[in-house]
């Protein structure tokens, strides 16, 4: 607040006319809020960019903050992440670091992957080498792509592998074959997991086949090597899984390679909009951080599960985290602006609710603002705060939509939009949502 006002160019171009260039920061604020002088800017970006930023009204010490932190506090790790080269996030992770792979052929394959290991091509390269052969054709030069593809011993090794798994590749170019192996193997499924294994698994085989016919003079055919390849990991897999999700592709996949498990049916979690005991308030919140904006939005319904009043507002910050926390502090401003003393809030943000009930830290950026919800709390009677289920905070959601395309707090009275009501009466007549529980 006390910081100068004329600072920077944007600002300057704004008020200078206006505002003394000695003028602070807190000529902005009334009441604890942006005033009008914000609101009427014509700069946008100015406008949103102020906005966004909570008035502590506090005026408490300043304190350090390290803003790379969730905490706020300082640590080795953030540090290390803020001083290191921001690198794009490769395509193949999840083949190469999922947990279910052994390590050492997790390392031979990123090393194959991010073009590190030491082929007869990359020494000659590097004056290490003159020539460069096949040790399993000696046909041609010995890279990465002919060596793991292309070249007829490893690709009756590949086939082999394919069709013991099943898996629907592209084999148009070594390209193609890759990014259709790298799709299926990123899912957080576990037939995925078990084709990561294999595949790693498959490249280190051929690698460790190179190496022994290159510098001990050992070698096996194509046969005995599919066949070792196989027996061995069907004997590591069936020490790994224990049990895993009853469906048709896992087990026929898990059939094929003769593994003997345990097999966990999906599961269904029947969940409906619960009413407040009598005399109470329920708030349902919720935030939205969409491609267009952000807002936020709720409800205050009694234990009829008529709605005493409804909100919505559009957020300036780019985090669910924050406009869940929006939805929460209005939703309970509103009930104590309207007399109620005893209140519960649901919210299908287990983070806000853990922080709420004191059970974790929030982010540095949001503990002004959960110390004036906290204050807030304190006037009521009775308030609990608690997790709702996604399915049952629809409402809530609708609102919070509504509050992305809003331009200031609206706050609603009946008649309602025609797909609130039909959502607000379904709440009303108990209907059952089947929340999916899928097993991994």
């Amino acid at each position: 607040m006390n910081g100068p006002l004329i600072q920077y160019e944007a600002a300057r171009e704004a008020w200078l006319m206006k505002f003394s260039s000695e003028a602070l920061v807190a000529v902005l604020i009334t009441d604890g809020n942006w005033n009008h002088e914000v609101h009427q800017l014509q700069n946008r970006e100015l406008r949103e960019s102020i906005l966004s930023k909570r008035i502590n009204s506090r005026m408490e010490v300043d304190r350090i903050i390290w803003t790379p932190s969730k905490d706020g506090k300082y640590s080795a790790k953030t540090a290390y992440t803020v001083l290191s080269e921001a690198k794009p996030r490769v395509k193949w992770h999840g083949l190469v670091w999922s947990k279910l792979v052994i390590p050492k052929h997790a390392f031979n394959t990123w090393q194959l992957l991010s073009g590190c290991l030491p082929t007869q091509d990359r020494l000659v390269n590097r004056k290490i080498l003159n020539v460069s052969s096949c040790i399993f054709c000696n046909n041609c030069r010995e890279n990465s792509k002919h060596l793991f593809f292309e070249c007829s011993y490893t690709r009756e090794v590949w086939n082999h592998v394919r069709v013991l798994l099943d898996l629907q590749v592209d084999n148009r170019n070594t390209n193609r074959l890759w990014m259709s192996i790298f799709r299926l193997c990123g899912r957080q499924t576990s037939e995925a997991k078990i084709y990561s294994v294999m595949v790693c698994a498959t490249v280190n085989y051929i690698w460790g086949e190179r190496n022994a016919r290159r510098f001990q003079g050992k070698s096996q055919t194509a046969v005995n090597l599919k066949i070792r390849l196989v027996k061995e990991l069907r004997r590591y897999l069936q020490l790994q899984i224990r049990d895993i999700p009853d469906t048709s592709v896992i087990k026929a996949l898990v059939g094929r390679l003769g593994i003997i498990t345990n097999f966990r049916t999906n599961t269904f979690i029947p969940c409906t909009w619960t009413r407040p005991l009598q005399g109470t308030i329920k708030i349902n919140c919720d935030g939205a951080v969409k491609a267009d904006g952000s807002g936020f939005g709720g409800l205050l319904r009694d234990s009829e599960g008529q709605v005493v009043c409804a909100y919505s507002g559009r957020g300036f910050s780019s985090s669910v985290y924050q406009q869940e926390l929006n939805a929460v502090h209005k939703g309970i401003q509103l009930a104590k602006d309207q007399g109620f003393t005893k209140i519960e809030v649901a919210s299908d943000s287990l983070g806000v609710i853990r922080t709420m009930n004191k059970m974790e830290e929030p982010p540095w950026d949001c503990q002004d603002q959960v110390r004036e919800i906290r204050e807030l709390a304190a006037w009521f009677e009775e308030i609990r705060f608690y997790h709702a289920f996604r399915e049952t905070n629809r409402a809530a959601d609708y609102l919070a939509g509504i509050g992305v395309e809003a331009e200031s707090f609206i706050c609603f009275i009946a008649p309602f939009p025609v797909e609130l009501c039909i959502i607000l009466e379904e709440d009303k007549n108990n209907k059952v949502y089947l929340r999916f529980h899928q097993c991994r």
